[in-house]
């Protein structure tokens, strides 16, 4: 009787329009019977049928055949008419019941719900952010480690023993947390108790739980992925990477609703998310689905898929049966921030299963930092250069250069500062590069880069501005420079495998096809350093179940020392004297050591001054001057990081991005 393409404009034509002639439907039907049907869907109530029993007489009165003024008799014999009539008689019985069973739907169903946004303010700077399936709890990530949120709670409470905790991930019941720290996956209860391990993985940063209750995760940042039972056991792989397609990682899996498949990310040879693919993965079949160009796909129980493509985020009209994208995308949530170039663990978005959106609103993937100096006292000096978004620094021998990986047009790329002119040059201009390790002599920049697909190891000859040559590649493994020794012998670099996490290695300069391993172990060991004289080695591992720093022979075997107490990271060796400085619980601390006659004694660890921000999660955040009085650091210019939260967002999304679903 009426027509509208949507719900509204259905509604707009039953209280503003005539139905339509029944005769358009039916070319048979008496005029009678129509003239009846409009009778009781009158729009005044006084003008329709009143009961059953005079709808029964006027149908009575139409079989008979009576008679109406200006209503034309039909031209039919009488025993057709009344076949007619019996049909139409029914027709009518249903025609009646399901518009009067649409009218009370439409007109009792409750409005789509206001979109409504508030924000959350974190006790510390923040980082990652997951949102419970029933919008219940948002977990986030600090540099203390993992908070929840209850949303009927005004204050937020720390999660007990996820201390440098990473990456964490809801179960589907949104009862349990997983997340990642000291070499393993874990998981906590939201509602309290102790962290239980699930396995070991070192510092994977992707995982998803599905409702079978197992774990999909990438042990690497090169391999496929792999799956775990919640309740602990042996990991099986999943998927392969295929080389010759130009794959080089797989990344950040998510499962559809039914578990039985998962949303995943391909990473390839070109070295950057600009270029990186969406696929599919199901799980009975074993076989993947290509889904086109983006990074980090989810779907939405709206009917979407939402991701990242080209720096920004889109929604598009998703096919759940078919498994296939089946229109146009719309770019939406400019405010948020994005993922970082090269894949890193940080998620800045997530959404529940009944349309709360929680993110961190940024225009860029990491928050800007300025480039300062810092003394024992913690007084600040700017250095005259705008601030930008770095991914770790480091500072030559003789404190006149600082190299710095800075993210440029979507990409990390090396930078040069000349400290004593006030000068800067772009030195790479391919992919994303990272980690700059300057040589002792100041002649050459030793860095990591995703040029091959994996992060490999180059180095750029600084009298020779078009020199950039390889200095270690692995086809298996990310390697990334880390120090060389001071006599310019060994280069010592991290390598990360699925078997024992992140380690510390050497490779000799004389014979470059030796590596060897400094340290390896379950767990992750990174962000090594040789003493001035040679001798020592110190660097962070989270063996005791939190980050800390300890100091060990170079090259001779001998007695490891821990040198933090209450958690430490990212080490430097003093040039001017026997002092080691580290990063701890938000302040920077200097200890200082004696290591005659082979031994290595370490004193009490001082604190000298709160570190400004974040340090961006590099490990390479802060350059210690060549006295051993000043600090180059990284401090926060951005405002502090908060977290928005729209509730109904599903309703937003479905007005912007419409579907046939």
């Amino acid at each position: 009787a009426f027509e509208g393409k949507s719900q509204a404009s259905l509604i707009a034509a039953i209280m503003g329009q005539e139905p339509r002639p029944m005769a358009e439907l039916q070319p048979m039907t008496p005029a009678l019977l129509d003239w009846v049907v409009k009778r009781c869907l009158a729009k005044q109530p006084n003008e329709r049928v009143q009961t059953a029993a005079d709808l029964m007489a006027e149908l009575k009165w139409v079989v008979g055949g009576g008679s109406q003024p200006d209503v034309p008799a039909p031209v039919v014999s009488r025993h057709k008419n009344r076949g007619r009539l019996a049909w139409g008689l029914a027709s009518l019985v249903v025609g009646i019941l399901i518009t009067l069973i649409t009218v009370w739907y439409l007109s009792s169903s409750p409005p789509p719900e206001a979109v409504t946004r508030f924000v959350l303010r974190p006790p510390d700077v923040v980082r990652n952010v997951v949102i419970s399936p029933d919008s219940r709890r948002i977990v986030f990530q600090t540099r203390g480690g993992l908070f929840v949120q209850e949303m009927d709670q005004f204050q937020s409470r720390f999660l007990e023993g996820t201390e440098g905790g990473s990456s964490p991930f809801m179960s589907p019941d949104g009862r349990w947390l997983g997340f990642f720290g000291a070499g393993k996956i874990k998981k906590v209860s939201l509602t309290g108790g102790d962290p239980v391990d699930i396995h070991d993985v070192g510092d994977s940063p992707r995982a998803a739980w599905g409702p079978d209750g197992s774990i999909l995760f990438s042990p690497t940042w090169v391999t496929g992925i792999w799956r775990v039972p919640s309740t602990g056991g042996d990991p099986e792989p999943l998927t392969r990477i295929d080389a010759r397609e130009g794959e080089s990682g797989h990344w950040w899996p998510v499962f559809l609703p039914d578990g039985k498949a998962f949303l995943f990310t391909i990473f390839t040879s070109s070295g950057s998310l600009k270029n990186a693919r969406m696929a599919v993965f199901d799980l009975q079949t074993r076989e993947r689905t290509m889904l086109g160009e983006g990074a980090y796909p989810r779907y939405v129980p709206t009917g979407h898929l939402v991701y990242q493509r080209a720096g920004s985020f889109e929604a598009a009209p998703f096919d759940l049966d078919n498994l296939r994208v089946t229109g146009p995308s719309v770019s939406l949530l400019e405010e948020a921030r994005k993922l970082d170039p090269v894949g890193s663990s940080v998620l800045n978005l997530s959404f529940s299963s009944d349309g709360t959106l929680a993110y961190i609103p940024g225009s860029l993937p990491i928050p800007r930092t300025a480039l300062v100096w810092m003394d024992r006292t913690g007084h600040t000096e700017p250095l005259p250069f705008e601030p930008q978004v770095f991914n770790g620094l480091d500072l030559s021998s003789d404190g006149r250069q600082l190299a710095v990986s800075r993210l440029d047009a979507g990409e990390f790329d090396l930078w040069l500062y000349d400290l004593q002119r006030g000068r800067q040059e772009k030195l790479t201009h391919e992919s994303n590069n990272i980690r700059p390790v300057w040589s002792h002599d100041g002649g050459s920049l030793t860095f990591s880069s995703l040029r091959r697909g994996a992060f490999d190891i180059f180095s750029k000859e600084m009298e020779r501005v078009d020199l950039i040559k390889p200095l270690l590649t692995d086809d298996e493994h990310d390697v990334l420079a880390l120090d060389w020794s001071r006599d310019g012998r060994f280069l010592i670099y991290g390598r990360t495998t699925p078997e024992t996490g992140d380690d510390i290695w050497v490779l000799p300069r004389e014979d470059p096809s030796e590596p060897q391993a400094l340290v390896s172990s379950p767990f992750a060991e990174w962000s090594a350093q040789v003493s001035p004289d040679g001798n020592w080695l110190a660097y962070r591992s989270n063996e005791s179940g939190r980050q800390e720093v300890y100091v060990q022979p170079f090259r001779d075997s001998g007695r490891r020392t821990q040198v933090s107490v209450n958690g430490g990271a990212q080490p430097r060796w003093s040039l001017a004297g026997n002092e080691l400085f580290f990063y701890s619980e938000g302040q920077l601390m200097v200890v200082r050591y004696d290591s005659r006659e082979g031994r290595f004694d370490a004193g009490e660890p001082q604190p000298l001054f709160e570190v400004p921000g974040f340090l961006n999660g590099s490990e390479y955040s802060y350059a210690v001057a060549p006295d051993g009085q000043r600090f180059l650091m990284l401090k926060n210019v951005d405002k502090d990081p908060q977290i928005n939260v729209v509730l109904n967002w599903f309703e937003e999304l479905k007005r912007l991005v419409p579907t046939d679903n």
